[in-house]
């Protein structure tokens, strides 16, 4: 199975680990507390604009 293989790790730089450990739960989590954490700052810029 190609998964359990991790071509992908080849190209991964020599200073980056296979397995890391992540803060949060879910991908809801973390964009949650990214917007509570930098609330003052635009969630995006586009042509100048906020």
């Amino acid at each position: 199975m190609v998964y359990q293989q991790k071509t992908w790790l080849k190209f991964y730089d020599p200073i980056i680990s296979e397995h890391v450990s992540v803060d949060y739960d879910s991908l809801f989590d973390l964009l949650s507390k990214a917007a509570s954490d930098h609330n003052e700052k635009p969630a995006m810029t586009f042509f100048g604009r906020t």
